[in-house]
């Protein structure tokens, strides 16, 4: 996946950041609009990624792996806090059975 940046004083499209692992999901500005923050999902290494504006590479914020995490058919759904924390939905559902032995009082 390439994303790409338009030059309003220019009108010309540049590319910014080429995926080249997996998929990207759910990209979200930063609060102050000078980064975006994306999931790297179906990879060998779940992570949350961040890229500021002006720059070519991005940097691992947060390393998901091995955290069950709760995704459906369009991936696995994370954001941000306006202070910048990272929050993804975990999962911690339906798959388990528990049996529980009650006694009465």
């Amino acid at each position: 996946m390439r994303w790409w940046w338009k030059d309003a004083r220019r009108q010309q499209w540049s590319p910014w950041y080429e995926v080249t692992d997996g998929s990207v999901g759910y990209p979200v500005w930063s609060s102050d609009s000078g980064s975006l923050y994306f999931a790297a999902f179906m990879t060998g290494h779940p992570s949350e990624w961040r890229i500021h504006l002006g720059k070519h590479t991005a940097e691992m914020v947060a390393d998901l792996a091995g955290e069950h995490r709760f995704g459906e058919d369009w991936g696995t759904w994370s954001g941000m806090t306006p202070e910048g924390n990272v929050l993804f939905a975990r999962d911690a559902s339906t798959k388990e059975i528990y049996a529980l032995n009650l006694k009465p009082k």
